[in-house]
């Protein structure tokens, strides 16, 4: 009940802000099943986060994601300063958390 109404929340303040939410149904193990819900952030307007393949800054960029945007990742930090989570078009991968507000622990 709590996730029914919390997701609610997110997609209605996404919407009203003009965001953009991404959802991404992934497998996980117990210890990866948390899911933190992210805002981009400190990304100039008309510019994008990059979405990398590996938590890497020199990895391949496989998607992006977009100031302001609300997003879907694990809580665990796949490396010290790098959020594994999903880009505009469906791909996971990862992104600096400098550049990544949490919101909110989902499970």
């Amino acid at each position: 009940m709590i996730f029914k109404r919390l997701a609610g929340a997110l997609i209605a303040a996404a919407v009203a802000g003009g965001g953009t939410v991404v959802f991404s149904a992934a497998t996980a193990t117990a210890a990866e099943a948390a899911t933190c819900s992210y805002r981009v952030r400190n990304v100039p307007a008309g510019s994008a986060l990059a979405v990398r393949e590996a938590p890497f800054s020199d990895a391949t960029v496989i998607d992006v994601l977009r100031p302001g945007q609300i997003t879907f990742g694990r809580c665990k930090k796949e490396r010290p300063n790098w959020r594994a989570v999903t880009g505009v078009g469906g791909n996971d991968g990862y992104s600096h958390r400098r550049y990544l507000k949490k919101l909110y622990r989902l499970s």
